[in-house]
């Protein structure tokens, strides 16, 4: 992954009667600035892995010469704000703002004492900030996951997100994508039975955003160890990405205010109990 793929998110600097295009991946997202008025349009139903990042100033494609044309309505989505001058608006990664149910693309039994690790990738939104007082304006996802229930019994669980992708045993099968990030769970057996693996879930409010030039965005390395309850698991957060992860920067801290490393958490229930995802 080229460290180019940074050059999205970060401080950017509007100009009155300009109208400024990114491409991230899936989204595409224009910012127009006229007198008292910003306008965010942007639309995200494209590939999710798709691998274009172009960021335009005044929407003049800069290798055709060509205008990029400010969308209609169709397919899009606007928001609109008062402002009474141009500024900085900053563009920053942030991870989902619900847990992610994941599923593998067939299932696997874990031994009673025995581990294994997957790996998983998430679309990241953006969270646009004016820099003047740093004014949030809105989070706009890289790619709109579909929802999803996680639990026994609609009185018994969490609304979720759905993973766009399958988890994955070897790193080298995960597909680098400038818009997502990058998750190393393992999973240990603690019980004194088999632990059917179809489904997990994983708490991305609880965790951190970090960033490598070599291979893009992570999270913190994190745990899930089963005991003998085939619902809940211990959860273990490293607080840092895994090793093959290195050199990497912070970039963010977990939406959740909880300061506890370990916990426990439902993981495991809809494993068993739901049908489809």
């Amino acid at each position: 992954m080229s460290s180019t793929y940074s050059s999205w998110w970060g401080r950017h600097a509007t100009a009155q009667d300009r109208t400024d295009f990114w491409q991230i991946g899936p989204l595409k997202m224009w910012l127009q600035s006229s007198p008292f008025r910003l306008n965010v349009r942007f639309t995200n139903d494209g590939d999710f892995l798709d691998n274009h990042v172009r960021s335009l100033p005044g929407s003049r494609d800069l290798t055709t010469g060509s205008l990029i044309d400010f969308p209609g309505d169709a397919g899009s989505i606007t928001c609109a704000y008062s402002l009474n001058t141009p500024g900085e608006v900053v563009l920053s990664p942030v991870l989902p703002d619900r847990a992610v149910v994941v599923r593998l693309d067939e299932s696997l039994s874990v031994l009673p004492g025995e581990d294994v690790t997957f790996y998983m990738i998430v679309p990241l939104s953006i969270r646009l900030e004016l820099t003047d007082g740093s004014k949030f304006l809105a989070e706009v996802p890289t790619y709109r996951m579909s929802d999803t229930w996680f639990g026994p019994m609609s009185s018994l669980g969490s609304l979720c997100y759905a993973a766009p992708t399958e988890l994955m045993l070897d790193l080298r099968q995960v597909p680098l994508r400038p818009h997502c990030s990058i998750t190393a769970i393992t999973v240990r057996n603690l019980g004194v039975t088999h632990l059917k693996l179809d489904r997990l879930q994983i708490p991305f409010p609880r965790l951190s955003l970090f960033y490598s030039q070599r291979s893009g965005f992570w999270t913190d390395r994190l745990t899930l160890e089963r005991g003998n309850d085939d619902e809940m698991a211990n959860l273990k957060l490293d607080r840092q990405p895994p090793p093959e992860a290195a050199p990497t920067q912070f970039v963010t801290g977990p939406r959740a205010s909880s300061t506890e490393a370990n916990s426990v958490v439902r993981a495991f229930s809809a494993i068993f109990k739901e049908k489809g995802l």
